[in-house]
């Protein structure tokens, strides 16, 4: 490995340029985020009220893990692996949303823990992003949400 001569400091500017995301960059992804995971969220709904326990099992890990990237994005918080973004310490979760990602992603909770962890991601979440505006639509609950 050779280190670049940079006199001029051209390359330390490039850094900080790419790491300073703008906050409306934040605030759509969150938007999407959240777009995302109620769509997810209703079909493990459905999934689980029509007892299609493949599909509850398919979709509730991938509504864990986009709760988890709305939260870190709410927070402007980049995420680089999948490793990191499931690290407590890393992305400083609070204890009950820990609690609460880990019961969604995890297989041996029973179905009805792992729906009512997500329910309690999404109101994390939808939270977060109230607070900072960044939410697309006036979104209460899944239970009252039907994907389309």
């Amino acid at each position: 490995m050779r280190v670049l001569y940079d006199p001029h400091g051209r390359l330390e500017r490039l850094k900080g340029i790419a790491e300073e995301i703008p906050v409306r960059c934040w605030t759509n992804a969150v938007r999407a985020g959240l777009e995302e995971m109620v769509e997810d969220l209703g079909r493990v709904r459905n999934a689980y009220l029509s007892k299609d326990m493949k599909t509850f099992r398919l979709f509730s890990p991938t509504v864990a893990m986009e709760a988890a990237l709305v939260y870190s994005s709410s927070r402007r918080l980049a995420v680089l692996t999948e490793r990191g973004l499931l690290d407590p310490k890393t992305q400083r979760y609070p204890a009950r949303l820990a609690s609460a990602l880990m019961t969604g992603l995890g297989e041996e909770a029973k179905a009805e823990q792992v729906l009512n962890a997500l329910e309690t991601l999404f109101k994390s979440v939808y939270k977060e992003a109230s607070l900072q505006a960044a939410t697309p639509v006036a979104y209460n609950s899944v239970s009252s949400y039907t994907p389309p």
